[in-house]
């Protein structure tokens, strides 16, 4: 993915007419019109493609984890988010994240701010997740 304006959307899609779903698909993300802001949270090693990353999300099941049951009532691409963070993390490769409910935090407000015009740039940081060493 050394094209900064072309790469892969990896997450949880659903509508009325087709249930949640996993989908790995080519996506110019700047072009996208529901895209708010870009922040880099994790890095591929050299030699692997978006492919490695599709083996390790592809296998999450459309459900809300055990782990969140307690505070997340339905499964939704968000929970999925989270779980997708987790398990990219655990892998030890790709995003080194200890606080995906802090990252989400991080990550909404800024988003929010964006959305409803604050001073914020599009394309952001965060200290809550970033690659591995």
């Amino acid at each position: 993915m050394k094209d900064e304006e072309k790469g892969y959307k990896f997450h949880a899609a659903g509508s009325d007419e087709n249930p949640w779903h996993y989908e790995c698909v080519e996506w110019r993300g700047p072009e996208d019109l529901l895209s708010v802001t870009f922040t880099k949270i994790g890095d591929l090693m050299e030699g692997l493609d978006y492919q490695i990353l599709d083996e390790y999300l592809s296998p999450i099941p459309m459900e809300v984890p055990h782990r969140d049951r307690a505070h997340e009532r339905s499964f939704t691409c968000r929970v999925w988010f989270k779980e997708a963070i987790r398990r990219l993390n655990d892998s030890g490769l790709f995003v080194q994240c200890e606080d995906v409910n802090a990252l989400e935090k991080d990550l909404n407000e800024k988003a929010c701010a964006v959305e409803y015009g604050g001073e914020v740039p599009r394309v952001l940081e965060t200290k809550h997740a970033q690659p591995w060493p």
